[in-house]
């Protein structure tokens, strides 16, 4: 074996190590990019379903005591009841205004469009919406002076009927809408179950 034998052969071997290890380097690199892009998204996801949990759970809250007030609700202009009704109907508008910011955000890593369609969702929210409409308009008709003859009574009684049965539907609505954000969190936290153990 001559000298240019072993000089070739110890040049042909380093570059074969450089090549391995260039590759192995270009791997490692690739899989700790991958590792940290994973390591992100699972940060982003989980920001994003804490505030829709949070959202979720305040809806849930709201919807129980507007039902609850409901159920309380007789026709009669109960100052409670009729608190209860305003402050929810209040909250609830807030809660809607945060949706785009708290809730819409989760639909990009999750999919609910089954529990959408088994609950029907969007009808049920567009009962809500056209029931809290009519709502404020039929309290516009309400006097609260009480009536002074038969007619103003029995007006009176026709717009306190139509106001419980609005607020029936509503109320009815809501449980769809209960039901869907409980089977969505659900969802949610047996996946991050798995995240636990």
């Amino acid at each position: 074996m001559s000298i240019t034998d072993i000089i070739t052969g110890g040049l042909v071997g380093s570059i074969i190590t450089l090549i391995i290890k260039a590759i192995i380097d270009a791997c490692s690199s690739h899989i700790a990019y991958k590792r940290e892009l994973r390591k992100q998204v699972f940060h982003r996801k989980t920001d994003v379903v804490e505030r829709a949990m949070s959202w979720y759970q305040e809806a849930v809250d709201m919807y129980s005591l507007f039902q609850m007030a409901v159920q309380e609700y007789d026709g009669s202009s109960n100052p409670v009841t009729v608190e209860k009704i305003q402050y929810v109907s209040t909250q609830t508008a807030k809660l809607m205004q945060e949706t785009s910011a708290k809730l819409n955000p989760i639909y990009l890593y999750y999919d609910f469009t089954d529990i959408d369609k088994k609950y029907n969702v969007a009808k049920s929210a567009q009962l809500i919406n056209e029931a809290f409409v009519l709502i404020g308009q039929i309290q516009q008709h309400i006097v609260p002076i009480p009536a002074t003859n038969e007619r103003e009574l029995e007006i009176q009684r026709l717009w306190f009927d139509k106001l419980k049965q609005t607020l029936d539907i509503a109320a009815s609505a809501m449980n769809n809408q209960k039901s869907a954000i409980v089977e969505i969190q659900q969802r949610l936290r047996t996946e991050y179950q798995k995240y636990m153990k």
